[in-house]
């Protein structure tokens, strides 16, 4: 009994002092790698109701980098349209950076950072604007692999389900207000 109360407390002790010990000797603890590390080609769809009323769709299509200390980066083209509004189609290209985790069920949650979400209209009534988008709901999904990939994850699938208040401010001083939801398709490349 008083050897494993020992060991116990020796392990208790190697636990409480490794903290100090790589501060005193200068040693740097790393988080472990995502398995999401990489360069994934991107697909999805977005439904938005905007505050005016009308119901706006995209598509999108771009590169998404995951980069293995559960950051990364997002460069997308979105072609959109307004629902019933011949004349309203345009294309935008914009970028922004995340945050993703693995979920211990075998799922990804990908979470767009605040304030990071730019881009610019180049074709449609908008062309020529700039504008930016405070926060996207997080997208979550399963993680998987392709038949016949040899190793790692090579695909995620992923759907918003929270939909938060979005405000898109256009460098008119336009702002809009919409909920949307979104579906990702990653394959990695």
């Amino acid at each position: 009994m008083k050897r494993a109360l020992m060991v116990s407390a020796s392990f208790v002790l190697a636990a409480w002092a490794a903290p100090g010990a790589t501060q005193i000797l200068g040693l740097q603890i790393l988080p472990v790698p995502s398995i999401l590390a990489g360069k994934y080609g991107v697909t999805g769809t977005v439904t938005c109701n905007l505050s005016t009323g009308v119901v706006a769709m995209m598509t999108t299509q771009g590169v998404y980098t995951f980069y293995g200390d559960g950051t990364g980066t997002a460069t997308e083209t979105a072609l959109g349209h307004n629902a019933g509004t011949i004349g309203s189609t345009n294309v935008n290209h914009h970028t922004f950076t995340f945050r993703h985790t693995v979920n211990n069920d075998n799922t990804f949650t990908l979470t767009t950072n605040p304030g990071s979400f730019r881009g610019t209209f180049v074709s449609g009534p908008t062309a020529g604007l700039t504008f930016s988008l405070d926060q996207m709901g997080p997208i979550t999904g399963p993680i998987g692999n392709l038949v016949g990939s040899l190793t790692g994850v090579s695909a995620l699938t992923g759907v918003t389900s929270d939909s938060p208040l979005e405000t898109i401010t256009l460098s008119n001083g336009a702002v809009i207000q919409r909920r949307c939801q979104r579906v990702e398709v990653f394959i990695k490349q």
